[in-house]
């Protein structure tokens, strides 16, 4: 159980005292994850429950991005009029549905509230990933964001005060979609160029640029692959997320450098790490096979190609297949 220390400031009014002793809250909400209202629009906001306690966190969905903090330094986030914390006790059980309900119900009523005037909110950020023991996969599920108040003063409508040096709450999990290509998403090149082929599904995009000549038109021997080692120069891999699904042909994949402003907007671009084939790590394996006696068909797989982006990665497994594409004689 975290925990964590409340220092009362004596207060002068008569009213905070009940029979002879002051009033001190336990804010004791460290073991209760948070949930969140409104999505990511301009009235988002985190929320914990116990019973009739509840403790708002009023702050910019833009707090809790999906990126990892550094060792020894958290996102801060200065307490004020802007940022808000809040903590009420009602009348009732309090839940989600009343919490974030448009329309406030008649019950339960907050009867207490304590509104944090100083002070400053901790976040550090660490991620989520889901691992195949079996394939190596290894995709990011989402990302735990840990919060602590750090010196915050918390002021009662009748002036009594209570100061946390440090409070930690539970802790609030943000959740990201895993890749959705798989094998059966196109593989198509720009033109004639097979030095340059991408595969689209939907909002994603994996792009594949070699000088290595991997689609020739010739039977590979079984076990003998071709195959071009990542290395940022001669072979680079990129995975890029789109704002909305791309439509075919998006003749911007065949630009490069990829024009800024694309339609639509890209998001994200995860570069493949360079591979090593000591390691093998990071290559880039086609086999062909005479599909038909006029085409050749070249299936792509890729050997322990991982996909990084501020700090973090991803892989498709130890021998994923991407999938295939065709040639003509």
């Amino acid at each position: 159980m975290k925990r964590f220390l409340g220092l009362l400031i004596l207060s002068f009014c008569i009213n905070s005292c009940d029979d002879g002793e002051f009033e001190i809250q336990s804010f004791d909400f460290s073991s209760i994850p948070a949930t969140s209202c409104n999505g990511a629009n301009a009235s988002f906001f985190i929320y914990y429950t116990n019973n009739r306690e509840a403790l708002f966190l009023e702050i910019p969905a833009s707090n809790f991005p999906p990126l990892v903090t550094a060792t020894n330094n958290p996102r801060i986030v200065t307490i004020s009029s802007t940022n808000k914390v809040t903590y009420r006790v009602y009348n009732g059980a309090v839940t989600s549905a009343s919490i974030c309900s448009t329309i406030p119900p008649a019950s339960p009523v907050p009867v207490e509230e304590w509104i944090a005037t100083s002070g400053v909110i901790e976040i550090i950020t660490s991620v989520n990933r889901q691992t195949n023991e079996t394939t190596g996969q290894s995709f990011i599920t989402g990302y735990t964001h840990t919060i602590k108040l750090v010196n915050a003063l918390f002021v009662k409508g009748d002036g009594n005060q209570q100061l946390f040096e440090e409070l930690f709450l539970g802790d609030y999990v943000t959740s990201v979609d895993p890749p959705t290509i798989s094998p059966s998403s196109p593989i198509l090149k720009c033109g004639t160029n097979l030095n340059y082929i991408f595969q689209n599904s939907g909002k994603e995009v994996i792009t594949l640029n070699t000088v290595v000549n991997l689609f020739v038109n010739d039977i590979t021997p079984t076990g003998q692959p071709r195959t071009a080692v990542i290395d940022g120069a001669d072979t680079k891999m990129a995975y890029k997320v789109y704002a909305a699904n791309v439509p075919l042909p998006a003749t911007f994949f065949c630009v490069i450098p990829e024009p800024a402003n694309t339609v639509p907007p890209l998001l994200k671009t995860w570069i493949a790490l360079n591979g090593s084939t000591a390691n093998q790590t990071g290559i880039i394996e086609v086999t062909s096979v005479l599909f038909n006696p006029t085409t050749y068909r070249h299936t792509i797989s890729l050997r322990k190609v991982t996909f990084a982006v501020d700090g973090v990665n991803f892989t498709f497994g130890d021998l994923y297949v991407l999938g295939t594409i065709d040639t003509q004689l």
